[in-house]
């Protein structure tokens, strides 16, 4: 049950739905039947900014697709601007790991 759909405002709305607590949940907030056609209609019938919304208030996984420009100006996108990208916390201390040698950045 995981995808997107298109919603009453035309925008994309992405449900997961990967485990059963995730699919009944979006199911019993949009109140309808357990297939995808089902859910597309009733996300259709609704806007996208209500859905998102309604899915964090209930503890569900749902979100709008935004273009770069929606995402820098919601609330999230804002304060993610202003975080570095890797952010390192010393949590304990301990004698320095060199990296080792690898064929991709992370690997090994």
């Amino acid at each position: 049950m995981n995808g997107f759909f298109k919603t009453k405002d035309n925008r994309s709305f992405w449900v997961v739905g990967t485990y059963v607590h995730l699919r009944n949940g979006a199911l019993e907030i949009l109140d309808c039947a357990n297939t995808k056609e089902a859910m597309g209609r009733a996300i259709g019938e609704r806007n996208a900014d209500e859905l998102e919304e309604t899915f964090f208030e209930k503890k569900m996984i749902g979100a709008t697709a935004r273009s770069p420009e929606e995402w820098r100006a919601h609330g999230q996108g804002q304060w993610l601007l202003q975080e570095p990208v890797i952010r390192i916390t010393k949590i304990a201390d301990s004698a320095p790991e060199p990296l080792k040698p690898a064929a991709r950045p992370l690997s090994g």
